[in-house]
């Protein structure tokens, strides 16, 4: 996969030069969390892990996890106003649990964070709708991903301490699939702030546990960009 990625970056910029090209470098913020029976997943999980299972008597509620995304892209203009754009990015992604004393209407400090980082290749139409210095934008379009890294990370507040462990996150699925609808704005042919949809069209793990489970990335995403 690394060298599929690789292979489809080069032809990306040796068209570069065949056409009329912007290129841009960004960043931002990833809203994340996993659609599915997650709870259910969170729940087997502990209670089939030898290190968690004293954290059965706790139950988990989903929340958004907070990351973050870097990359690079180049757009070709097709037409008046339409680009394909495309190039490489780094995305984390996951989900979040708070756990909750069972039997009790009291929130205890049993933070689980799932993390699963990907490098991504876009495959993205964008329409411009210029609007005097600003150009207002939508686009629209698939991402591949492979996975290089997953874990989970445990935060557990005592009275007098605070606990953290990691581990290792096993059984992802080693590709991802997504699909990714946005919106942006582009301040004075320089700078770009935009906001995006991603939802995941393949399973986070592979087939065994994706049949008990179902579970997906979703994502919501703003990132700030500079290009020439």
């Amino acid at each position: 996969m690394r060298i599929i990625f690789t292979l489809l970056f080069i032809t990306t910029l040796s068209l570069s030069s065949l056409s009329q090209t912007t290129t841009s470098v960004y960043g931002g913020m990833n809203l994340s969390t996993w659609t599915g029976n997650a709870d259910k997943f969170v729940k087997h999980l502990v209670d089939n892990t030898i290190d968690l299972e004293w954290l059965s008597k706790y139950e988990f509620e989903k929340e958004f996890k907070v990351g973050f995304t870097i990359g690079c892209n180049i757009e070709f203009l097709i037409s008046k106003n339409t680009y394909f754009q495309t190039g490489i990015s780094y995305s984390q992604k996951g989900t979040g649990f708070t756990g909750f004393r069972k039997n009790l209407n009291i929130s205890v400090e049993r933070k689980m964070k799932m993390t699963t980082n990907y490098i991504e290749l876009p495959l993205i139409y964008k329409h411009n709708i210029p609007s005097g210095k600003e150009t207002f934008y939508f686009f629209g379009g698939p991402t591949i991903g492979y996975l290089i890294h997953s874990k989970i990370n445990f935060k557990l507040d005592f009275d007098i301490d605070t606990y953290f462990r990691e581990m290792d996150l096993e059984n992802c699925s080693p590709f991802q699939f997504n699909l990714n609808l946005g919106a942006g704005i582009d301040f004075c042919n320089k700078f770009k702030v935009e906001i995006k949809y991603e939802a995941g069209l393949s399973p986070v793990f592979d087939d065994n546990v994706n049949k008990q489970y179902n579970l997906k990335n979703s994502l919501f995403s703003i990132c700030f960009a500079y290009h020439n």
